[in-house]
């Protein structure tokens, strides 16, 4: 019967040398990372470049909301000024017809914050549109009344007209009052 010598038996680990373990693992870890990573950066997409435009110039959309907010500006100064003519001409044409200037002044004296507005700021506007028609819109500014009976929020509604943008509405503090 033959006897096998240790060490013999198994080739090249018949002997436990450490640093050549430490060695395969840290090789075999390398691959195995190298493997991953390169399989991550193969898998995630290139990403597209934006493509630039030029800016378009703005539209008359576009200017609405400043629009309004600078019709309600004068209408407030006006209010504050008593320019009756001034805050006639801005009111929609169906309130111009509905409203004389004599009526205007007396709807203004009977409200507690029209008599003594002193400005108007609008801080908010909202427009919806319906469909492509560039007349089919409704255009609200939300705001402050300020006034000798204090502040409150102030809501006007717009109508686009051919001269330009008029009032068709105020709500003061959730009443209507145009």
């Amino acid at each position: 019967m033959v006897r096998h010598r240790p060490g013999l038996c198994c080739g090249w680990m018949a002997k436990r040398n450490p640093v050549r373990e430490i060695i395969w693992s840290l090789s075999l870890g390398a691959i195995f990372a190298l493997g991953l990573y390169l399989y991550i950066v193969e898998s995630i997409p290139e990403p597209t470049p934006i493509a630039m435009t030029a800016p378009r110039a703005p539209t008359a959309a576009d200017r609405r909301g400043d629009d309004a907010r600078a019709l309600a500006t004068r209408w407030g100064a006006a209010l504050a000024g008593g320019d009756l003519p001034t805050l006639h001409a801005a009111l929609a044409r169906p309130l111009r017809e509905r409203l004389t200037v004599e009526a205007l002044r007396d709807t203004i004296a009977k409200h507690p914050y029209l008599s003594s507005a002193r400005a108007i700021v609008i801080t908010r506007t909202n427009e919806q549109r319906a469909g492509n028609d560039p007349q089919a819109f409704s255009l609200r500014g939300t705001g402050l009344l300020t006034s000798g009976a204090g502040g409150v929020e102030l809501t006007l509604h717009f109508v686009e007209e051919p001269d330009g943008l008029h009032i068709a509405g105020a709500v003061i503090a959730g009443t209507p009052a145009l």
